[in-house]
């Protein structure tokens, strides 16, 4: 993805008429350079942006600003993204060990979750961890809740005494 500055200086040439041999002569230097900046391969000097807010009759801050602004925000969104992805996981894991105590509604959940995990296409192995260890619990509370009810492993011998 290109740099809001590189993104910026391309715009601002197109937008004054300029071509890219056309600023490098007024400029005095080399059409690559102008090429490499446009790219984001290199960065023009200060002095060197001024001459173009010159040339392209913008000011500085117009073609600083909003390259700073966008990478505050990245930075801003990408700590958020961490933070988020933290919550959903201490989220899924509570929602987890909370439905382990009901042995129906705990294995509709754990298999929600695994299943939610894939679409969303998230790879948190701790709660990958807790969904097989949270279908192991309920497994044995399903069965033991079955046995308890409908009395299995007991014979009817055993049953009429």
């Amino acid at each position: 993805m290109q740099n809001m500055l590189s993104h910026k200086l391309k715009e601002a040439r197109k937008c004054a008429g300029f071509s890219q041999s056309e600023v490098a002569d007024v400029l005095h230097i080399t059409r690559q350079a102008i090429s490499n900046w446009e790219q984001d391969k290199a960065h023009p000097s200060i002095e060197e942006l001024t001459a173009l807010c010159n040339l392209y009759q913008v000011s500085l801050d117009e073609l600083l600003e909003t390259s700073y602004a966008a990478e505050k925000n990245s930075h801003m969104n990408a700590e958020f993204s961490k933070q988020s992805m933290i919550f959903e996981m201490v989220a899924m894991a509570v929602i987890l060990l909370f439905s382990c105590q009901y042995a129906f509604l705990g294995t509709i959940v754990a298999i929600a979750v695994f299943i939610l995990m894939k679409i969303k296409k998230r790879n948190y192995k701790f709660v990958y961890f807790l969904c097989v260890i949270c279908l192991l619990i309920n497994l044995f509370n399903t069965v033991s809740v079955f046995t308890y009810y409908y009395d299995f492993g007991s014979s009817v011998i055993e049953r009429q005494k």
